[in-house]
């Protein structure tokens, strides 16, 4: 069953364009009626947002890349109109916690989308532990949510991956992909998608966790992960497929 709060879902891979998260993720109504919370406990949770009472309830907080997010005035005003986009920075993100809102986020972020190769199973999560330490901090479950097709979706350009990988930590997405043959911006449309959902992994709540317990922690997340993929990859057409943490 999905843990309908404090909840951290974690979507892996990022991809190019983030098809599972976007469309199995943010968009779906099943996803999120799955993760709607009875309505009592709305009601709380809307009380601690500051909603008033009978405000459309507003659901997983999910989170992109901020450069990304803010990169132009009008992609900026459709998340703020949509009410579903936020930036992914610390103060959004704790603040969240403290509400005790679901919240929906990619890890891997742009190392990801750089990491991509048409085709193998990549994801950057070997050194996020700013995550598992927020979740310690507020009592939050930690959820993999892996999207199987993910790799499919583009062609890459895979060579000079050091320099690429360096330009992320600017937060430059050094990536050149090809989707599509009639609009290569988009992904192909002859991929499945699959998004498949893990157990919640409830971590304890640690005022100030030390660095061996948010190790700890995040070798248990590592470990659910590949749980996860390994337990789907054949039903999801993939039964040969070795996955990468990076």
């Amino acid at each position: 069953a999905v843990k309908t709060e404090r909840n951290l879902f974690m979507f892996h891979p990022h991809g190019i364009l983030s098809v599972g998260f976007v469309c199995n993720g943010v968009w779906n109504r099943a996803f999120n009626d799955l993760a709607s919370p009875p309505a009592q406990q709305k009601a709380i949770l809307a009380a601690r947002m500051g909603d008033p009472p009978g405000a459309p309830w507003r659901g997983t907080a999910f989170m992109i890349a901020q450069n990304l997010r803010e990169w132009s005035g009008f992609f900026k005003v459709l998340c703020d109109v949509s009410g579903r986009l936020e930036s992914a920075t610390r103060q959004n993100l704790t603040r969240r916690m403290a509400e005790g809102r679901n919240v929906g986020i990619i890890p891997g972020g742009f190392e990801d989308a750089t990491l991509h190769v048409q085709g193998r199973e990549r994801t950057a999560m070997s050194d996020r532990k700013g995550l598992i330490k927020y979740a310690l901090q507020h009592g939050y479950a930690l959820t993999p949510i892996y999207t199987f097709g993910e790799s499919e979706t583009y062609a890459t350009f895979p060579y000079l991956l050091k320099p690429r990988l360096w330009l992320n930590r600017f937060g430059i997405p050094a990536v050149a992909f090809f989707g599509a043959p009639w609009m290569p911006l988009f992904p192909r449309r002859n991929v499945p998608i699959a998004s498949c959902i893990g157990p919640p992994l409830q971590l304890p709540k640690l005022e100030k966790p030390t660095p061996e317990e948010v190790s700890k922690w995040h070798a248990a997340y590592l470990d659910a992960l590949q749980a996860l993929f390994d337990k789907h990859k054949g039903e999801c057409g993939k039964p040969d497929a070795k996955l990468e943490i990076w």
